[in-house]
């Protein structure tokens, strides 16, 4: 899975994404730091968001 961040040379940051022991929360990992998936599939405009618990950096 990669974000629409850089890492400073306009390449994409890799995150990957594991579930806890029930299987009902997804967690994302990057390079820094990670983040626990909240809420999916919100409806926008042009598509859908899903928000997390903090700001992932590249």
């Amino acid at each position: 899975m990669y974000t629409a961040l850089t890492d400073g040379k306009n390449q994409s940051v890799p995150l990957t994404a594991t579930t806890n022991s029930e299987g009902n929360r997804v967690k994302l990992e990057g390079a820094r730091n990670s983040g626990w998936l909240y809420e999916t599939d919100i409806f926008a405009c042009k598509g859908y968001i899903n928000a997390i618990d903090t700001m992932l950096l590249a």
